[in-house]
C-alpha cells in the first residue's frame, strides 16, 4: 500500500509542476489563440460558401427557363 501511495503523491507533484510550469502555460496560451484563429477562418469560409450557393441556387431559378 506504501508504494501505491507514494505513486500517487508522485504523480500528483508532477502534474502540479506540469500545472504551474511557465512553459507549458505559454504554449498553452499560443495553442489557444492559434486554434480560435482558425475557427474563425473556418467560420468566415463557412459563410462565403453558404452565401456563393445561396446566391448561385437563386440565380439558377432566377433565369426563365429555356424552351424547347
Amino acid at each position: 500500500m506504501a508504494a501505491i501511495f507514494a505513486a500517487e503523491r508522485k504523480l500528483n507533484d508532477t502534474g502540479s509542476a506540469v500545472k504551474t510550469s511557465r512553459y507549458v502555460t505559454a504554449r498553452a496560451t499560443w495553442f489557444n489563440g492559434a486554434f480560435s484563429k482558425v475557427a474563425k477562418a473556418g467560420q468566415a469560409a463557412g459563410t462565403k460558401t453558404r452565401e456563393k450557393f445561396h446566391m448561385a441556387v437563386s440565380n439558377l431559378t432566377a433565369k426563365d427557363p429555356i424552351a424547347a
